[in-house]
């Protein structure tokens, strides 16, 4: 037997051999991981990933419908985050820039599916004009 080989239950295997036998299994590994990878990124960032949006808002007293792009979006009592006038994040709570009578908006909406309906509340508003 030639010093390139190894021994194993009487099966001589070429030393050249098992060395690409490792890289083979390493390379598809890594496309494995990869793959896997690459469609959980695909997934986490799909078309429905919220973006600021601008629309004709029609407000009430802490109640607002914003039609954009043919859908409807609302708030009612509150807004998850919201920025003033002057620039200052707030956290829940009415936007002080929605009030009575019909507006420009700029909003974020979530789109949601609860129990087979669908529905795009509004998650975020800016006042900053």
């Amino acid at each position: 037997m030639s010093p390139a080989s190894v021994n194993s239950d009487d099966v001589a295997v070429p030393v050249a051999d098992r060395g690409r036998a490792r890289m083979a299994a390493a390379l598809g590994g890594l496309l494995v991981l990869g793959g896997v990878a690459f469609l959980a990124g695909a997934a986490s960032a799909g078309p429905d990933e919220p973006s600021w949006q601008t629309g004709t808002g029609y407000v009430g007293e802490e109640i607002v419908t914003v039609e954009s792009d043919g859908w409807s979006y609302g708030a009612t009592d509150s807004v998850d985050t919201w920025w003033d006038e002057e620039g200052t994040l707030h956290s829940g709570g009415w936007p002080s820039c929605l009030t009575p009578g019909p507006h420009q908006v700029r909003f974020v909406a979530a789109d949601l599916e609860i129990d087979g309906i669908r529905t795009r509340p509004i998650v975020a508003v800016d006042c900053r004009g």
